[in-house]
């Protein structure tokens, strides 16, 4: 499930934006899941949401949802679609 990717870990991080540009990087940080993230203050800001890290998964959730449509997929991301 795209919630429990482990962004904030810097190898999953480097593969989820080798293909990208420098400037998606801060974004990662800043907007889903670093350690002066949005999700991460609204989590702790609020128990009920924290307990799950529910800001976390849904922002992972969409930041793995989206797909830039001005790039070519990637060929071997490809194989079996």
């Amino acid at each position: 499930m795209p919630a429990n990717v482990p962004i904030d870990d810097s190898r999953v991080q480097f593969e989820l934006t080798r293909y990208l540009e420098d400037q998606w990087v801060p974004v990662i940080e800043k907007d889903v899941d670093g350690q002066h993230s949005l999700p991460l203050a609204l989590d702790r800001d609020n128990p009920n949401l924290g307990r799950y890290s529910a800001c976390r998964r849904v922002a992972r959730t969409i930041y793995m949802g989206q797909r830039r449509r001005n790039v070519q997929p990637i060929a071997a991301l490809m194989i079996g679609r």
